[in-house]
């Protein structure tokens, strides 16, 4: 047991299959639908947070967090949370990247707590451990540095979240604004409009689909037009979405043609995502330079020039015989 414990790559192996999976189960939690779990506690007349059987559940306020998260709540509270600005930039940062879960902060803030500590237990056991040579400054170096990187590491998950979020929102916008002018155009409602986007893009663009889904379920329970569509700018956070919020609501204001606002905005979006190609085309030299620098063109030269240098060398080694 002793010689097994000692063999680094069994260690290493442990330290990363127990990381591997902590991330799978704090992915888990974020992803698992909380609606679909709260009708089923309803639909079973089960209360499990009273341990009454058969007592109504309240949609509103069942804790569906898992054990996990409520048994770290007091210690990532004191220290994660202690600011309120920060968990309400924390908060809309997961609801820009698609976590609307009520649990999506606390599941957040325990994992960078939980990463960070673990990666610093693992640089602490490799370093004084298995590589007990090195100096102590360095060893305090690379623990910190893990600290940081496990702490970090779902921070830049939901910003690389986020960014591709938006990406794959600004590319399908300009075809569901020509989708949506033409249901408008038909005689279709705004709404019934963003019905049929919602079905006919949730394959080719899932992100518009779920924005516009939610957009049109919030329409279903009440709130104006106006609402909605600012959600819309406030969950995807980006220019497009706050002009289309703006210009459908001060459409509906003064009274002009809807189909016409949607006209001008499809066609702006076009054009820009047209500009935005050509600009990517233009840094592609740029941006090709560095791999032709720095790979390609060693090897040429290492080609072109090895050959002489060697004819060189032998010429020179048969003047000195």
């Amino acid at each position: 047991m002793t010689a097994l414990l000692q063999n680094e790559f069994v260690v290493l192996l442990l330290v990363f299959g127990s990381i591997l999976l902590l991330g799978i189960g704090i992915i888990g939690v974020l992803s698992r639908d909380a609606a679909a779990s709260r009708m089923q506690d309803v639909q079973l007349g089960a209360n499990a947070k009273e341990g009454a059987a058969g007592a109504p559940v309240s949609l509103l306020y069942l804790d569906d967090r898992p054990k996990a998260l409520r048994m770290l709540e007091p210690l990532q509270r004191k220290l994660t949370q202690s600011d309120p600005k920060q968990v309400t930039a924390a908060r809309q940062r997961l609801i820009e990247a698609g976590f609307y879960r009520r649990s999506a902060v606390e599941a957040y803030f325990t994992s960078r707590l939980v990463l960070g500590v673990g990666f610093a237990v693992g640089a602490i056991i490799y370093l004084f451990w298995l590589s007990p040579g090195t100096t102590g400054l360095i060893k305090l170096f690379w623990v910190v540095a893990a600290a940081a990187l496990g702490y970090y590491l779902p921070a830049a998950f939901v910003s690389l979240r986020i960014g591709k979020r938006q990406e794959a929102f600004k590319l399908g916008m300009p075809d569901a604004l020509d989708m949506m002018l033409v249901g408008v155009e038909a005689g279709l409602s705004l709404s019934a409009a963003m019905k049929h986007i919602v079905k006919e893009f949730a394959q080719a663009h899932p992100i518009i689909s779920e924005q516009f889904q939610i957009v049109t379920l919030e329409f279903q329970a009440g709130r104006s037009r106006s609402e909605a569509l600012t959600g819309l700018a406030a969950r995807m956070n980006l220019p497009v979405t706050r002009t289309l919020a703006s210009m459908i609501v001060q459409a509906e204001a003064l009274g002009t043609s809807m189909s016409q606002t949607l006209r001008v905005m499809a066609q702006e979006l076009r054009t820009q995502r047209m500009l935005d190609a050509e600009k990517r085309a233009a840094e592609l030299p740029v941006k090709m330079s560095v791999p032709l620098v720095l790979c390609i063109f060693p090897a040429l030269m290492a080609v072109a020039l090895v050959p002489a240098m060697l004819s060189t060398l032998a010429f020179f080694a048969d003047l000195a015989k």
